[in-house]
């Protein structure tokens, strides 16, 4: 998280920078740090997400701590603010497939909204790249049969069959050439030449719905999410008993814990017998 000291004033963003009363201890004004449960109405402050999370979460590390003290004005002077959360998309066959989190973010209390860029414009000829059997020439296109594309003209006159941001289906596809239908999976339709200048065929925007992990808020509380490891437990794992050391003949398995439940650091999974 990024921490912010001033009076009465403003923060610009995640990356701004502000100037107020004097910074708390040892944080520095527009500084970023690491937060560690002390209860569920306090935290700590490190320097670094290693110290923060250090031991499992249990206790309270000195290394890497952040010693506030000297606090001026007042407590609304003083800002923490939660990082943005950052994802890039994975795209197949023209598709996004997946989104990669590259920055899980902080504090977040509700599922925030995903935003995505819009689909690129393919752009044609209405006049030399459409065919009277409906043919539309699009180099190298990524569309599938099925897929819905939404007709542009670009300010130029329509394609006599196509309505001006209307949507249609790729009905059959080929080499850098597709065909439309009025409907999905319906018959492919017959072209007109329009002019000779670019319109578009555009694909689609993809849409996405984010989800709180490990650590997230919990029904009535607003602790936002828990960067430190008190907030997970690892589950569960089959421990097999047997004689002969551990290529011996088995006698039963059962499920143990594979980490404290009660805030026990040992591995619980192969305990000292």
């Amino acid at each position: 998280m990024r921490y912010y000291n001033f009076p009465g004033g403003s923060y610009s963003g995640e990356t701004g920078t502000t100037s107020g009363a004097v910074p708390a201890g040892d944080l520095a004004n527009n500084g970023i740090y690491y937060a560690r449960q002390a209860n569920t109405t306090a935290i700590y402050l490190y320097n670094s997400f290693a110290n923060a999370t250090a031991n499992n979460g249990i206790g309270k590390p000195s290394t890497g701590l952040r010693s506030i003290s000297g606090v001026s004005g007042t407590a609304g002077n003083h800002t923490l603010v939660g990082q943005t959360a950052a994802a890039t998309a994975v795209l197949s066959g023209g598709k996004v497939d997946s989104y990669t989190i590259t920055t899980a973010g902080s504090d977040y209390v509700t599922a925030p909204t995903v935003t995505v860029a819009a689909s690129q414009n393919n752009a044609f000829n209405a006049a030399s790249a459409v065919a009277a059997n409906g043919e539309i020439t699009i180099a190298s296109h990524t569309f599938v049969v099925g897929d819905r594309v939404q007709y542009n003209r670009n300010g130029t006159t329509a394609i006599t069959e196509l309505t001006d941001l209307a949507y249609y289906y790729v009905m059959e596809i080929g080499s850098n050439v597709l065909y439309l239908a009025a409907t999905k999976g319906g018959t492919k339709m017959t072209l007109t030449d329009g002019p000779s200048a670019n319109q578009w065929l555009i694909g689609e925007t993809a849409t996405a719905t984010a989800s709180l992990g490990v650590g997230d808020a919990g029904s009535g509380n607003n602790l936002g999410r828990q960067r430190d490891m008190m907030g997970a437990h690892l589950g569960w794992v089959k421990r097999t008993v047997g004689t002969g050391g551990r290529a011996g003949r088995v006698h039963y398995e059962t499920l143990v814990a594979a980490s404290s439940i009660s805030g026990d650091g040992e591995d619980l999974a192969t305990p000292d017998e």
